[in-house]
């Protein structure tokens, strides 16, 4: 996360109050969107005063490029950890790529339903935004690298291409997924993303 604009939390008294401040911008996001955040609405919801809420976020923006750096931090950790499990599954299939992936993710995006919203509110011109754009390429080269074990002769480019589709892939289902109670449609997904993934394994390189 950063706070290049304003103060940087330097105790843990500070550190607790920034997360309050962005529980709150979190929460409002998620039930009202973006448009609602305001800075007065936040400050009263999180308990700040409106001079210590602008102590660490000068304005209305700076407050949500930092909720969306925090949240794109915590999908790219659960992303880091899902692939560092799946290291050590045998054997090393399609399947069960996709199958350590999605539900941790699919929990993060059911649990934090700001997530989604930001990313449409942060794209610009119908592109992704700074963050989102930045996120993106971790995950990609992330993919790339596990694909190399499903496919070690695979090239780069070839993989790369695969990491890309397989990320807007899942984050398309994801959201799919996450306004959804059928577990139908989170199978559905799943049998997509694993198709995709089959065939891109038996074609080779």
């Amino acid at each position: 996360m950063t706070f290049e604009a304003g103060r940087k939390p330097r105790q843990a008294r500070s550190q607790a109050r920034v997360e309050r401040i962005l529980d709150a911008a979190a929460m409002q996001v998620a039930a009202a969107g973006v448009e609602s955040v305001t800075m007065a609405g936040i400050g009263a919801a999180s308990g700040s005063a409106p001079g210590s809420l602008y102590q660490y976020f000068p304005n209305r923006n700076s407050l949500i490029e930092a909720l969306a750096e925090r949240e794109a931090s915590r999908v790219e950790a659960c992303v880091a950890d899902a692939l560092a499990n799946w290291q050590g599954c045998e054997p090393a299939t399609p399947a069960s790529l996709i199958d350590a992936l999605l539900p941790p993710l699919l929990t993060i995006y059911r649990e934090r339903p700001a997530w989604g919203e930001l990313l449409h509110a942060l794209a610009r011109g119908g592109q992704p935004g700074v963050v989102e754009q930045r996120l993106d390429a971790h995950i990609e080269a992330r993919l790339s690298k596990a694909l190399c074990r499903l496919d070690p002769a695979a090239k780069p480019d070839r993989r790369g291409i695969a990491a890309a589709i397989l990320l807007d892939l899942g984050h398309a289902g994801l959201l799919f997924a996450q306004r959804s109670e059928s577990e139908a449609v989170y199978d559905e997904v799943r049998r997509a993303l694993n198709a995709y993934l089959d065939d891109w394994c038996q074609r080779g390189a």
